[in-house]
């Protein structure tokens, strides 16, 4: 039986130094194969050296560090945001490129450029009781006179109709259009209201002494831009919520060039919500009503609001972080403590995501409402490398002194710098993979992680070494300067030697994971593991259940998901989301696009294709009224401005072989007046301009329109009504390409299509992204260290990510978009704990217990305060205000904990008894082989 090791043994500097000058020898590289050999040996001799220059001249290797992040500095001038929402979905995808066509063929995109000013009935209230209408009504006169930064209102960018003037949708309008065929003549505003006050006051002195009328008047309007209380007869003058729509012309530009509809969208969602931007807090709410401002601005911005909206936690997070690393770099002598070196963490993480977004501007990636994430991986990369560094400098035998601070700096980095390189690479690797994930915002993510790690990796050797080399000789100089000693009492008497007294027994507990502080947890685990076939026994049995826990929960993963747990718990978009599915049944416009393609009026074939589209896509059971086919309505104008058959039909035939032709009959059935159709519905051409594009007297494109069930809280029904519209749109047999189905050069779009594929898939693509992170790692192991344990890295990362699956599935927690950014965080992150207790394993002198025990003692302690130190950091999101948050802490957190676990005791345990085995294999064929010299 092999002699037990005394705790966390530390190794001679002078004997060292030799060997890491020497750069070869067994044991003595990076790896155990010839390459890994090769280039362990050549990372060593490097380290060395540089060891030495940045302990001698720790100034000169400060200067590197600054010129590194000044040379990365430049790039933030080029930085640009991007929040588009098309980069939350799947590229190449059917409906993401239906999203993008739309955008931009269509200059007005309602979903996109309107604002929408949603009216809801407090308990009891009517809203077309005559206070609430005038009340109503002044609420949207203030709306309309907001003004943008460049001083423009919405009279100023509104979209005309054909009679010169802004236009808007609601009930009022509709009255207003229609009152001439009601027989009631509208007046001019008084003097002191607004248009839109006059108008609800007249309408509801109509309405009154009209109800009958009324009724009728409001019916078809149910559902579409009102909510009445009982969708029965007497519920028709007892509304429940209205809707406003105000249409800015998307054309207008500001001074510099952008859309001046966007800036009005943010100037009204400001003059509702703000400061409180929170549910039935706006600032139009009176006794009757409350209101909400839905915009593709305020969409946008409520969905960035819980990054910016808990920075509290962040600072909270980065205090728990500073005081956890003041501990775990604890001194083993007196003086002790390393305040303030504990604090340049900080400031190497802060740098490095300065130089993350600065390299990531360079490469043309932009900043996302995601980026702010980053610093928790560079958090858990440098933390734990820093940690490193330090627990292998203290572990060193020798009695430190200030002489001896460089030659003990140089061998440090030498041990430590190839291991620190290893999982740098890894991770580094790691998150460029997953960078190839077709979500765009992932993908931005990942790649700003990856040149966030390259700049951890950069200036903790850059900048925190020689930090450490300076407070090292502050501190054994006995200075108080800077180190707060006197705050802390740990200045040695005069006369007093540093070996003498050990610290308290409370500072030992509060600093149990330096090498100075504890009371022998780790060593006294780690000790019964190594020397335990047993305890062994029972940490394989462990692995086995939790890697078929994690099998079990890899194929039982539920990605179902309520997408408006994305906003904070408070937000008003989370509390119009709950009103639009009760009241409003969740309808959203979907769009039948036909490119056209400046040909002429569709022939009666295509025509006749289109239309039964049109019919089919109308008898889903998610599709609703209102419904617009303006080519319906275009063939009853050219009937009603034609005397005889004979003139219509020469007219049809003249659109159909002349495309010009056919334009400039659209472009007038467009500007004609409003008329009335054979069914008696009142026909107002000029609404159909936002569904028609005309382009040099060309149609290029136009669409069809109907209503769409869009409930963002319901996954598998909105997946399934994706799979029904789909297997329409492009049925077996068909083409399954963009464009090329049912009918050729058509698609449908709304906004649920593309989150409902991506929702569809994302699963496969989570299995997918993960798979390859693991096999990148395995192979960049296997190049760095060694085959073999490049193959159980790479398995054991893999059964790790399914443990973590499993745990997740087993609490309940849905596999969303923001598990799908935890874990390709956990990729980068996790596989550090498992690659360096394998590096310490592999390169340590000894019989495999020893081996087992350096690896679980020794660097296992640093690994627990590495995982340690993120799981602490991110603790504070258990308290965000947004479930996606808190959903952050709950993957993240389980990932790092069960990563930390596997690393420090799984891991080695495994490579311990497969190398065991390994050997034993070989003493078996050898004495096989000897048997039959033997015989022979």
């Amino acid at each position: 039986s092999s002699p037990l090791p005394r705790a966390r043994p530390r190794q001679p500097v002078a004997a060292m130094a030799e060997e890491q000058q020497e750069g070869a020898g067994e044991g003595g590289g990076c790896g155990i194969s010839w390459l890994g050999d090769r280039v362990g040996a050549t990372i060593n001799r490097c380290f060395f050296s540089y060891g030495t220059f940045a302990a001698k001249r720790p100034w000169l290797s400060i200067l590197i560090s600054v010129a590194f992040v000044v040379a990365c500095c430049p790039g933030l001038f080029f930085l640009r945001f991007d929040n588009d929402e098309a980069n939350f979905y799947l590229d190449g995808s059917l409906t993401k490129l239906a999203s993008l066509a739309n955008r931009e063929a269509f200059p007005f995109n309602p979903a996109e450029n309107s604002v929408f000013v949603y009216f809801f009935a407090k308990e009891g209230k009517n809203l077309l009781a005559p206070q609430a209408l005038a009340d109503m009504g002044r609420a949207i006169d203030g709306v309309m006179a907001v003004k943008t930064p460049d001083g423009k209102a919405f009279a100023q960018l509104c979209e005309k109709s054909w009679r010169g003037s802004c236009e808007a949708t609601s009930f009022l309008h509709v009255f207003r259009d229609q009152a001439s065929n009601l027989g009631y003549t509208v007046t001019p505003p008084a003097s002191g209201e607004g248009e839109m006050e006059s108008l609800a006051k007249q309408f509801g002195t109509w309405c009154g002494s009209r109800p009958t009328e009324c009724g009728l008047l409001m019916k078809p309007l149910y559902g579409f831009i009102t909510v009445p209380a009982d969708k029965g007869g007497a519920g028709a003058l007892n509304l429940k919520s209205v809707m406003f729509i105000l249409h800015p012309d998307p054309s207008v530009k500001d001074a510099s060039g952008a859309k001046s509809s966007d800036a009005f969208q943010v100037a009204v969602m400001e003059h509702i919500h703000a400061p409180a931007y929170a549910a039935q807090k706006d600032n139009l709410q009176t006794d009757d009503f409350f209101a909400i401002n839905v915009s593709q601005a305020a969409i946008s911005a409520e969905g960035a609001r819980p990054a910016g909206a808990e920075g509290h936690l962040m600072a909270i997070a980065f205090i728990i972080i500073v005081v956890f690393v003041c501990c775990s770099i604890y001194a083993p002598t007196k003086p002790r403590n390393r305040n303030v070196l504990a604090m340049s963490v900080m400031m190497v993480v802060l740098l490095s995501l300065v130089c993350a977004v600065g390299l990531s501007a360079y490469c043309q990636v932009p900043l996302t409402s995601m980026t702010t994430l980053v610093v928790f991986t560079l958090f858990g990369v440098s933390v734990d490398d820093i940690i490193v560094i330090v627990h292998t400098y203290d572990r060193l035998e020798e009695r430190s002194t200030v002489e001896d601070v460089d030659k003990r700096i140089a061998t440090s980095l030498a041990n430590s710098g190839a291991a620190i390189t290893l999982t740098s690479m890894t991770s580094l690797v790691a998150f460029f993979v997953a960078a190839i994930c077709p979500i765009k915002n992932i993908s931005f993510f990942c790649i700003t992680s990856a040149l966030g790690i390259l700049a951890v990796y950069v200036l903790q050797i850059t900048l925190f070494l020689p930090l450490m080399v300076l407070d090292e000789r502050r501190r054994l100089s006995g200075r108080r300067s800077c180190g707060l000693t006197r705050c802390f009492g740990t200045q040695a008497a005069a006369g007093e030697s540093a070996f003498d007294t050990p610290p308290p027994k409370v500072v030992q507990v509060l600093t149990s994971p330096a090498v100075g502080g504890g009371c022998g947890l780790v060593t006294g685990f780690a000790r019964h593991v190594a020397f335990s076939a047993p305890a062994r026994a029972a940490v394989a049995v462990c692995f086995v259940g939790f890697t078929a826990l994690g099998v079990w929960g890899s194929a039982n993963a539920d990605s179902e998901a309520d997408l408006t747990d994305y906003y904070m718990d408070t937000s008003f978009m989370k509390e119009y989301f709950r009103l639009h599915r009760s009241l409003w049944e969740a309808k959203s416009p979907l769009d039948l696009v036909i490119t056209h393609g400046g040909e002429g009026m569709p022939s009666e074939g295509r025509r006749a294709e289109v239309d039964a589209l049109f019919d089919d896509l109308s008898a889903l059971p998610f599709t609703f009224e209102p419904r617009e086919h303006w080519l319906r309505e275009f063939d009853i104008w050219l009937n009603a401005t034609h005397a005889t058959a004979t003139d219509l039909q020469a007219s049809r035939l003249a659109c159909t072989a002349d495309a010009y032709t056919f334009g400039s009959k659209v472009v007038a059935f467009l500007d004609a007046t409003p008329f009335t159709g054979p069914s008696g519905k009142l026909i107002m051409p000029w609404e159909h301009k936002r569904n028609v594009v005309v382009k040099d007297g060309l149609v290029q494109t136009f669409r069809l329109v109907m209503r769409y069930e869009t409930d963002f809280t319901k996954q598998a029904r909105y997946v399934s009504n994706w799979r029904a519209v789909y297997d329409l749109m492009h049925p077996p047999g068909s083409s399954q390409e963009f464009m090329r189905g049912r009918v050729p050069n058509t698609y449908v779009h709304t906004g649920i299509l593309a989150a409902a594929e991506r929702d569809a898939k994302i699963k496969g693509v989570i299995f997918y992204n993960l798979g390859q992170s693991c096999a990148a790692v395995a192979v960049t192991v296997m190049i760095m260290l060694h085959p073999l344990i490049g193959i159980f890295v790479g398995a054991l990362v893999l059964c790790l990510d399914a443990m973590v699956l499993g745990l997740l599935t087993l609490y309940g927690a849905k596999l969303d978009f923001v598990a799908f950014l935890c874990l390709s965080m956990t990729i980068g992150l996790v596989v550090d704990y498992a690659t360096h207790t394998c590096h310490a394993y592999v390169h340590h002198k000894g019989s495999l217990d020893e081996k087992l025990f350096h690896a679980m003692g020794n660097m296992g302690s640093s690994v627990l305060s590495g995982g340690a130190s993120t799981v602490l950091g991110i603790s504070v999101l258990a308290f965000a205000g947004s479930k996606a948050f808190r959903t952050f802490f709950y993957v993240l957190g389980t990932a790092v904990t069960i990563g930390t676990l596997v690393g420090i005791a799984i891991s080695p345990v495994l490579l311990r008894s497969l190398h065991g085995a390994g050997l034993a294999a070989k003493e078996f064929l050898a004495g096989c082989n000897r048997v039959k010299e033997f015989a022979l």
